[in-house]
């Protein structure tokens, strides 16, 4: 295939397993391709020496990768573990406790932003914090406030999530998918920030959070989820396809959860284990996770669970 024709076939839209096969298989891409940016962000591929062509990454390499930067940027969120417990000047940070003192003091604070707002969700919001939480958003988005927002992979396969990002994305809300670990927080105009508390000795809770108004630090912040950005998963890519699983794999998964082994649940299916074992690798690529435990995990608490 040409370079012309490879980049025909982008616009006709390649997805990044397509991308990712083409590539193993020494042809050609478009470079500036979306779904190579991706590729190249997670560290699966890398540019080879011809133009326009590209090589596979080892995919042990590219996870060692990948939880190195994970490790890199947890490592950089360890420094919030210095910061004075209270005291409310712009140059310190200050404790909040309960979760209705929390909201509150989120709710005035996005209801003052004035040009952008960055948000990492880690974890899945109640209904009733994604109710509070609707029309600040939504208030934000119509003043013409930019936000972006970080959800983990298993996000794609949540139904309520699924929903509020078609919502606000519709009001020009940006989202994508990480792959590696990261912590809930919430950047403001670049000039404060709502993180975790995570003071040594104080054990983590959801009923406590941290303003840190320094500006060193919330620039600090902001770089970090800055570079999560950059290395993430357009929510679209993902959001386009009808589902994550495929139906073999689906098929294996249920087997997997009656309690049988990789090899019983081949026979079953009359499948080979080695062909067993690759659905199951494309699945734990696709999910970007280590283990087929990590990819059960994600599966039981995924809307596609109910799939056939």
């Amino acid at each position: 295939m040409s370079t012309n024709e490879a980049a025909a076939a982008h616009d006709r839209g390649i997805t990044d397993s397509e991308t990712y096969r083409r590539i193993a298989g020494n042809a050609p891409v478009e470079p500036n391709a979306e779904d190579l940016r991706r590729l190249l962000a997670l560290g699966l591929v890398e540019p080879d020496l011809r133009p326009g062509y590209y090589r596979t990454v080892d995919l042990r390499t590219a996870q060692q990768q990948a939880l190195a930067r994970a490790r890199e940027d947890l490592a950089g969120l360890a420094l919030m573990a210095s910061l004075p417990a209270a005291g409310t000047s712009d140059s310190g940070s200050e404790v909040l406790e309960g979760l209705d003192v929390i909201n509150t003091r989120i709710e005035h604070e996005v209801g003052a932003a004035e040009r952008e707002i960055l948000s990492a969700q880690p974890h899945v919001r109640s209904p009733k914090r994604r109710e509070r939480a609707h029309g600040r958003d939504v208030s934000a988005l119509q003043r013409g406030v930019t936000m972006r927002t970080l959800y983990p992979m298993a996000a794609c396969g949540r139904t309520p999530t699924r929903e509020w990002v078609r919502e606000m994305s519709a009001l020009g809300g940006e989202y994508r998918l990480l792959a590696s670990p990261f912590s809930h927080g919430i950047v403001i105009d670049r000039r404060l920030a709502f993180i975790t508390d995570s003071r040594p000795g104080v054990a983590p809770s959801p009923d406590r959070a941290v303003v840190v108004r320094d500006h060193a630090v919330v620039t600090y912040l902001a770089g970090i989820f800055d570079t999560a950005w950059g290395r993430a998963l357009g929510w679209q890519t993902r959001q386009d396809r009808t589902a994550v699983t495929t139906p073999v794999q689906r098929a294996i998964l249920r087997e997997l959860i009656e309690g049988r082994t990789q090899e019983a649940a081949g026979k079953a299916l009359d499948m080979s284990s080695r062909a067993v074992e690759q659905h199951l690798a494309a699945l734990r690529t696709a999910l970007q996770v280590a283990s087929t435990y990590a990819a059960l995990a994600w599966w039981l608490r995924s809307d596609e669970a109910e799939l056939d």
